[in-house]
C-alpha cells in the first residue's frame, strides 16, 4: 500500500480532522504568545476558517463546531507556552525619576520561595533634596489574583534608620533606605512603589508594576494564563463566527437565487417552482406575488403557440 493511499484513507477519518485543528490552534496560539499578537484577531479568524475550507469542509456546523474546538485547544496551548517563561523570569529591580524625588533599587525578598513562605519583605531607597521626611509617603502596593477577583494591598513603608550605612544616615541627599513587611497568600502577585506628596496626597512617582513574589504552586500560574487566553481566544472567536455568518450568507444567498439565466428559462418554459428575486422563496407559477414577502410579479411572457404552416 502506498502512501497516496494511505493519505486517501486518512483524510477520510475523524482523525484528520483533530490533526488539522490542532495546528491551528497551535499557530493561533503562536500567533497570539509572541511579537505579532497584535494580528492573532487576524490570523486565527482566517486560519480557523480556510484550512479546514481547504481540505474540503463544507458543512457549516463543523465549521462552527471547529471554532469551538480551536477555542479550547489554543487556549491550552497559549497556557503552556506562556507558563513557564512567567514563573521563571529573573528578580526585578524598580526604579523612577521624578521633579522632587527619585526612586531605586526596589526589590522585594524573597523574589521566589516555597508555597510555605508568607512574608515578604520590600524595600526601596529614596533620593531627594527636600530633607523633610514627613513631606513624603511611600507605599508598596500589591495586587493578588484570587479565582476571579483582584486583591490589592496599599502598605505604607517604614524609614530604615537601623543601619549604620548612608543609607540610614538621615541624609536624604546621598539616599535613604525604606522597608515595608507584608504577608503575602500563596497566589499569583504583581507589586510596584510609589511616592506621595504628604499634606496634598498627590501622587509624585509611581513604578513600573511587575510580577512577583513567586511562591504559589506551578498549577497557579497556569490557571491564570488559562484565564487570560480564554478572554483574549473568546474575543477573537467571535470574529471568526462574523465572518463565518457572512460566508454562510453570501452561499445560502447564492444558493436560493440560483443563476439569473436558469430562472429566466425555467419561468418561460413553465417548469412549475421558481425563486423570488427579492427574498429568495419557493413560488408557484400561478402566483401572481410572493406569498412570503408580497413582491409583485411583472408580467411574463405569453406562451407561443406553434404557427400552423401555411
Amino acid at each position: 500500500m502506498d502512501w497516496k493511499t494511505l493519505w486517501t484513507r486518512f483524510r477520510g477519518t475523524f482523525y484528520f480532522r483533530i490533526v488539522y485543528l490542532v495546528l491551528v490552534a497551535l499557530l493561533g496560539a503562536l500567533s497570539l504568545a509572541t511579537t505579532i499578537a497584535c494580528f492573532a484577531v487576524l490570523i486565527i479568524p482566517a486560519l480557523t476558517l480556510l484550512v479546514p475550507h481547504w481540505f474540503g469542509e463544507r458543512r457549516m456546523k463543523h465549521h462552527a463546531l471547529n471554532g469551538v474546538l480551536v477555542l479550547i485547544l489554543a487556549t491550552v496551548f497559549f497556557g503552556l507556552l506562556v507558563t513557564p517563561g512567567y514563573a521563571s523570569q529573573s528578580e526585578y529591580v524598580l526604579s523612577g525619576d521624578g521633579a522632587r524625588l527619585d526612586l531605586s533599587d526596589g526589590i522585594v525578598l524573597p523574589f521566589r520561595a516555597n508555597p510555605g513562605a508568607r512574608n515578604f519583605n520590600f524595600t526601596i531607597t529614596m533620593w531627594t533634596n527636600d530633607s523633610a521626611e514627613e513631606n513624603f509617603t511611600l507605599s508598596v502596593e500589591v495586587l493578588s489574583l484570587v479565582g476571579f477577583a483582584v486583591a490589592p494591598q496599599n502598605v505604607t513603608m517604614t524609614h530604615d534608620v537601623s543601619g549604620s550605612d548612608n543609607l540610614s544616615d538621615l541624609d536624604f541627599g546621598d539616599g535613604e533606605r525604606f522597608f515595608a513587611n507584608v504577608p503575602l497568600e500563596p497566589f499569583a502577585h504583581s507589586y510596584s512603589f510609589q511616592a506621595v506628596d504628604t499634606p496634598t496626597r498627590a501622587r509624585l512617582l509611581v513604578t513600573p508594576r511587575v510580577p512577583g513574589p513567586f511562591h504559589a504552586e506551578y498549577g497557579t500560574y497556569l490557571a491564570l494564563w488559562l484565564f487570560n487566553g480564554f478572554f483574549n481566544m473568546i474575543l477573537i472567536i467571535l470574529g471568526f463566527y462574523l465572518v463565518l455568518m457572512l460566508y454562510w450568507w453570501t452561499r445560502r444567498a447564492r444558493e436560493m437565487r440560483g443563476s439569473p439565466m436558469d430562472r429566466g428559462k425555467k419561468r418561460d418554459e413553465g417548469g412549475g417552482e421558481y425563486t423570488c428575486t427579492n427574498c429568495g422563496g419557493d413560488v408557484s407559477e400561478a402566483d401572481t406575488k410572493c406569498p412570503n414577502c408580497g413582491a409583485e410579479f411583472g408580467p411574463r411572457p405569453e406562451s407561443r403557440e406553434p404557427t400552423e404552416a401555411k
